[in-house]
Formats: C-alpha cells, structure tokens, sequence
C-alpha cells in the first residue's frame, strides 16, 4: 500500500542533506585552495546558480509529478525518447556515485584499521533496510540527520564569522590586527583560469535538485507542498552555503602568512587550513571538531545517499511500468517502497564497492563517471524547462543551459562518446528520418552530384569534341 506521506517539512529534510552533501565537507578548503581570496566570490556566483537550478526544477516538478520526476516533463517537451534518455542518463549516473558518496562518508570515520570498503558494506546494508520503510518513516530520518548536520556546519560558519566581525572591530579602532585582517575580504587581481576551475568544482553543490521530482507521488497536495519544501531548502542549504564559505575564507586570512601584498593589502596567497572544514568547529568543539566533523560527514553522506537511491529507484519502477526495465524492477513492498528498484541499485552498488576494493577504479574514477550523466540529466532538465516554463524561470533555465553545456564539455572524451551514443540509440529512428530529409535537401544534393558525378547524367563527349581538345 502507497501511503502519500511527505509533508513540506518532511519532504524539505529529505532534500537538504543530499543537496548539501558531501561537497559542503570537501570543497571548501579545495575551492580556496584552488580560487584564494576569489573562493567567497566563487562560491556566492555558484549559490546563485543554485538557487535558480532548486528553482527550476521545483517547478518542473509541481507541473508535471509522478515516480518518473522530471523525466515526465521532459516527454512532454521532447518524446518519449527524450523521456527515456534523460531517464537513462539518472540511472546511470546513481549506479556509480553513491558508492563514491559512502566512501566519502567513510573515509572521515576513526575507522581502527578496518578495510573502508568493507565498512561501506555495512552501511549499504544499513541504507538498504532504511529505504525499505515507509517514504515517511525515511523522511523524518533524513530530517534528523539533514538538521543537526546543517544546524551544526551553520553555527560553527557563524561563530567564526562572529570572531571575524570582533577582530574586524578591534582592528578598525586601533587594535594590532595586521593589515591583511583588515581586508579579509578584499580581492586582488583574479586569475581567471583558476577561478574557472573554481566554479567547475563548485558546481557540485548544485548537484541534487533534479531528484525532488522523484518523491512528487508521495507527497499531500504536491503543487504546495513541493513550493514549499523547496524554499525551505533553499533557505537552508544558502545559509550553510554562505556561513561555511565566509568562516573559511576568514580562518585562511587570519592565519595567512605575510607573503606578500596584493592590492590594497590584500595576502597575494591564501592556504586552506589543515584540518579543513573542522577548523569551523573548532569554537565550539574545541578538541572535538574533528571527530564532530566525522559524524556530520557521515550523516550528510548517508541523507545523499537515501534520496538519490530513493529516487532513482522510484524512476526504475515507472521505466519498468513502461516496458523499459524488466517487470520484477517494478516490485514493490508491502510498505509502498520499490523493493525491485531498491534489490537493482543495492546490486549494482555491492559490484561496484568490490571493483574499488580491488583497485579497477577508484572514487575520482566513480565521481567522473558520475558526474558526466548528472550534468546531461540536468541540462535535458533545463532544456525542458526553455521550452515548456514562461516568465523570469523560463530566462533563468536558459542561462543554466548554457553553464551546463560548457560544464559538461570538459567531461572526459569516452563519458561524452556514452553521453553521446545512449542519445543516439534512442534517437535513432529520428536521425535516419533527418538524414533522409538532409540527402533530399536541393543543395546538398547539388554538392553530391559535383563530387560524385552520376554517369548516366553526364553526356559523352563526341568525336569532334575530343578531337578539338587533342589539338
């Protein structure tokens, strides 16, 4: 029996943790690593582009709901077969990067010398029996673990921003802050390869807005609900965003080393701290932070986990309700949850956990791979949305079309020639019908005529005409 449980609380919970996500635990120091004083002005374009992204896709969703999320809409703009590719694309991409996202999880846990594959076994049992319980028994888990995680990742981004604002404070009245304290915030000239590199980075805390659209069959009154919840998220996910990215942008210039002066003051370089995101934890853990960042790793890996596995597995079902997947992916258990979709990706999952605990690929290998057909999911998203939205949102997935292709571009060659040929298979019928009209077009068909002459339209020359070329 399928219970519609989800309420904008419930269902917003769901959303933050997997939005947030591991990338909230890694990119800081390596944006600000890679981007230095441009990091916070990195991240603020990226949140940005988030918002308009969450934005997007809630709409989307409320248009067009059911177990098969956005893909609906994109069969309404594209065919059926525009349906099944971008259906094809989330499929492909959740056999591979929630591995990744466990072991991400694991690998901030005091592990004792046991093997981080054989603990990620563990927890795929652990998600595995969680996701078999009802949407909302999962939700509320999620709101739990989303909530501490963010409320604590917030507070630690604040209490450093506080201890900025005091120095701030003490330094303009006089105090002994250095120079470079006093323009913590301040930019000198950028450079704009490494700050481009920055942004592609950073794009993976947009990453996880396209799944919402997946839970619109279990929730109340979803043309609501789903609104609601994503504003809420929003709200949440910028606020943790801004606290996590401002704290570590000051932690790096109060302990940056004199090197030398940008303009205005300004340290020419900036180093990420050595125990990253925990430094934020610090005030409030002391001692502590490291194992405090561990637990919230783990539990915002756990929450990206559930929903995009929760999701995706509700798409395989629909897929198989559609003849695309075999029926027995379409199961469902006796508490509403698609045991059939669930049974598909834990499978998948335990074969790729042993490949890595064999060393055939390893977690930047799973993220590249993953990564390549989230992007091609989310830009058939975003072009859905240009063809079939109206007002500011339908401008706003434009430019996302945009970004996302140019992100996409610098995915590996054979993750494109995969992109690229699923699209064609699927398209196949189309493209010969387009070849067709292409070879009976009047000019091309003019060009071929010059290049390959047909000899039964070209006259023989006579007798005289040879003859007159002869002499």
């Amino acid at each position: 029996m399928r219970n519609a449980q989800l309420g904008p609380w419930l269902l917003a919970g769901l959303i933050v943790g997997p939005v947030l996500g591991s990338g909230i635990i890694i990119l800081p120091p390596v944006v600000l690593g890679v981007a230095g004083a441009w990091a916070l002005p990195a991240w603020l374009a990226m949140i940005a582009v988030g918002v308009v992204f969450a934005l997007v896709f809630g709409e989307l969703s409320v248009l067009f709901p059911g177990d098969g999320g956005v893909s609906v809409a994109v069969g309404h703009a594209f065919g059926p077969e525009g349906r099944r590719l971008a259906s094809l694309y989330l499929v492909v991409a959740v056999l591979f990067g929630p591995v990744a996202v466990l072991l991400t999880g694991v690998r901030y846990l005091p592990l004792g010398g046991l093997p981080p594959v054989g603990v990620a076994y563990g927890l795929l049992m652990v998600c595995a029996g969680l996701l078999l319980r009802q949407v909302a028994a999962l939700g509320r888990v999620a709101l739990v673990l989303s909530s501490v995680s963010a409320g604590l990742l917030f507070a630690g981004g604040v209490a450093t921003l506080g201890d900025a604002a005091g120095a701030l404070w003490r330094g303009a009245g006089g105090g002994a802050l250095p120079a470079p304290g006093l323009s913590a915030f301040g930019l000198p000239a950028p450079d704009w390869d490494m700050l481009g590199h920055a942004l592609l980075l950073l794009f993976w805390i947009v990453v996880g807005w396209e799944v919402v659209g997946n839970y619109s069959a279990e929730v109340r009154n979803p043309r609501r609900t789903i609104r609601k919840a994503v504003v809420r998220a929003v709200a949440a996910v910028t606020a943790v965003d801004l606290a996590v990215a401002g704290g570590m942008q000051w932690v790096a210039v109060r302990d940056a080393a004199p090197v030398g002066d940008g303009a205005g003051g300004i340290p020419a370089a900036l180093a990420a701290p050595p125990d990253g995101v925990a430094a934020l934890l610090t005030p409030l853990f002391g001692a502590w932070g490291g194992p405090v960042l561990g637990a919230l790793a783990l539990a915002l890996c756990a929450t990206t986990y559930l929903m995009f596995v929760g999701g995706v597995a509700r798409l395989a079902a629909s897929l198989a309700a559609d003849g695309i997947l075999p029926r027995v992916v379409g199961l469902r258990a006796s508490s509403g949850a698609p045991a059939g979709g669930i049974g598909l990706l834990w499978g998948a999952h335990a074969v790729v956990l042993a490949a890595v605990g064999r060393g055939v690929i390893d977690v930047t290998g799973l993220v590249a791979l993953a990564d390549g057909f989230l992007l091609a999911n989310a830009l058939c998203g975003v072009l859905t949305a240009v063809r079939l939205l109206r007002g500011p949102l339908r401008w706003g997935a434009a430019g996302l079309a945009l970004v996302l292709g140019a992100v996409l571009a610098h995915a590996a060659w054979w993750v494109l020639a995969v992109v690229a040929g699923l699209a064609a298979w699927l398209y196949r019928a189309r493209l010969a019908g387009w070849l067709r009209a292409a070879c009976s077009a009047r000019g091309l068909r003019c060009l071929c005529d010059w290049l390959l002459p047909d000899p039964r339209r070209t006259p023989l020359p006579d007798a005289r005409s040879v003859e007159r070329s002869l002499k």
